[in-house]
């Protein structure tokens, strides 16, 4: 739900509604909760450093409603790093989960299927594509 607002943001912010946004951890906790990249491959077609880019955009964001971040900065070379507001995000739960009881978390799956999968690699042998 966080990232689908942030998501958003940056469509806007590039104009296209359809473009795919992925999110990592940066490798060190001081850069950030997440990020993104998503600046890098609009350098050519922009002509600009990805850092002027993701400075824009960044800015941008920092003007939308971004509920449960409470900072969103930029690193080399174009990186979006956000922050997350933890502790308004915990109190928000816990009122959530409060209001709703022993409904919280349960859904009206209305008819639908959900498939679950996952590997079950043999440990013996080395991991391939066919797990």
């Amino acid at each position: 739900m966080l990232q689908d607002k942030i998501t958003a943001g940056i469509r806007d912010f590039f104009g296209d509604p359809g473009l795919a946004v992925s999110y990592n951890v940066p490798p060190d906790k001081e850069m950030g909760d997440f990020s993104t990249a998503v600046c890098m491959p609009f350098a050519k077609t922009l002509r600009k450093a990805p850092f002027l880019i993701a400075e824009e955009l960044a800015e941008h964001l920092s003007r939308c409603s971004l509920p449960y971040i409470s900072a969103v900065e930029v690193t080399k070379p174009g990186y979006v790093n956000f922050r997350v507001d933890y502790p308004l995000y915990a109190r928000d739960l816990i009122e959530r989960i409060l209001k709703e009881g022993d409904r919280f978390g349960n859904s009206e799956a209305a008819g639908k299927n959900i498939l679950v999968k996952h590997t079950n690699v043999n440990p013996n042998k080395a991991m391939h594509i066919g797990h």
